[in-house]
């Protein structure tokens, strides 16, 4: 998608001082490793979580923290190969990956991420501007799906579960690192090194290793240590940012509640930046809700299997998508096919069944369509699903094959009554 967008704005800066503290904080962490080694003076290697810790947060601080920062204003455009402010450029659209509004106490911003290197976070006149900027570069949620990097998932347990999940392993290698350099000899010192190297990866994976959520227009998957967890938007009845104290610091983050009752909380820091993450993330899941739901058909033809063959169910999207139909019912616009396909709150199957639809339709967006729709989703069952039948479109067997596999794994979600 390309489109044009022109509006004042402002670029931020970043605050040179904490970006420099936090450098030189994570230069000191290779530097303590080597003198602990070559002393002899093994705990002084302890030195390097303090200049990782003090050192990730400055930078951190520096460069995502928005309360005192400067910003460069001018007049900001968005052309078919680049965004330049004031006539200089900013980045050129090959070099971004995706976008985000970000409502703040600084003002509204847009945070624009690069393939490699740092963001891009621009202060624009409101939240429209910043929607109307991200639908030019094509990362608005109706047609893409964003995903985000945010606290680690440690912080959304509470703190009885940390503290079974840290302390056991903490305790005992600590008791083994002390058994070692009680010896006094070099094996008990290489016990010590290989105990802390352990466990300095153990504790410091699961403190600063961070979730990731990809927001699509059908739901949220959330990933931490490898697991991946679905949450359909059907299922969500709520979603707010919420502020709670957890061993004594207040943690931010946005709160998402399902049908059961389930409250996932999905942390984004301690700070004024986790707080404009919140922001960041409770906007894009918002914007993601209402593109999946907006012009959704509850009254179009069943789509769903019912008693049919697999290879009658095709054959029948396939007359209804070309606009055939018998005497008892009236033709079904391509459109609520494609309302059908692009609405997040429909099932799986009959999204696909509407897809399979779309491509028999003369419509010359409809491959498009398919894959914007595929691009959004964040179900990985229907994703695959929709991907198959964009490649299969005349082969009605392969067709047949998507459908009934996404019909066997992939229940249909609970609506609300």
């Amino acid at each position: 998608m390309s489109g044009s967008f022109a509006c004042r704005a402002g670029r931020v800066r970043p605050r040179i001082g904490f970006v420099g503290l936090g450098v030189g904080l994570l230069a000191l962490a290779p530097l303590a490793v080597a003198f602990a080694l070559v002393t002899g003076v093994y705990p002084l290697a302890t030195l390097v979580v303090h200049a990782l810790v003090f050192g990730g947060m400055a930078l951190t601080r520096g460069l995502g923290s928005t309360p005192g920062k400067g910003f460069v204003e001018g007049a900001l455009a968005v052309g078919d190969d680049a965004i330049t402010l004031d006539g200089e450029l900013v980045a050129r659209r090959g070099e971004l990956s995706q976008g985000f509004v970000m409502p703040t106490d600084s003002g509204v911003l847009v945070r624009l991420e690069r393939r490699a290197g740092l963001p891009i976070v621009l202060r624009v006149p409101s939240e429209d501007d910043g929607r109307a900027m991200l639908r030019a570069l094509g990362f608005d949620a109706a047609h893409v799906a964003a995903e985000m990097r945010i606290a680690t998932g440690l912080a959304a347990m509470p703190v009885a579960r940390q503290l079974a999940v840290m302390l056991p392993p903490i305790l005992a290698a600590t008791a083994g690192m002390v058994a070692g350099a009680a010896t006094r000899t070099p094996a008990g010192m290489a016990v010590f090194m290989t105990l802390f190297a352990l466990l300095m990866t153990y504790a410091l994976g699961l403190a600063f290793l961070p979730m990731r959520v990809r927001v699509g227009t059908d739901g949220l998957v959330i990933r931490w240590l490898g697991r991946p967890r679905f949450l359909p938007f059907a299922e969500v009845t709520t979603v707010e940012i919420y502020e709670a104290a957890v061993g004594g610091k207040v943690q931010r983050g946005v709160r998402v509640t399902l049908r059961s009752g389930e409250r996932v909380r999905l942390p984004t820091g301690q700070t004024d930046l986790g707080a404009s993450e919140a922001a960041r993330l409770a906007e894009r899941i918002e914007e993601a809700r209402k593109a999946g739901a907006e012009g959704a058909s509850r009254s179009v033809v069943e789509l769903g299997r019912a008693s049919r063959s697999a290879s009658e169910w095709v054959r029948d999207l396939r007359r209804l998508g070309a606009g055939a139909h018998d005497l008892r019912s009236a033709a079904v616009p391509v459109d609520a096919f494609l309302r059908v396909l692009e609405d997040g709150e429909r099932s799986a199957v009959e999204r696909a069944s509407a897809a399979v639809a779309v491509l028999s339709a003369d419509r010359a967006d409809a491959r498009e369509r398919v894959r914007v729709a595929a691009n959004v989703s964040v179900s990985p069952k229907l994703r695959v699903a929709l991907d198959r039948i964009v490649d299969a479109a005349e082969d009605e067997a392969a067709l047949a094959e998507a459908l009934e596999g996404l019909e066997a794994e992939e229940p249909r979600p609970r609506r609300s009554p």
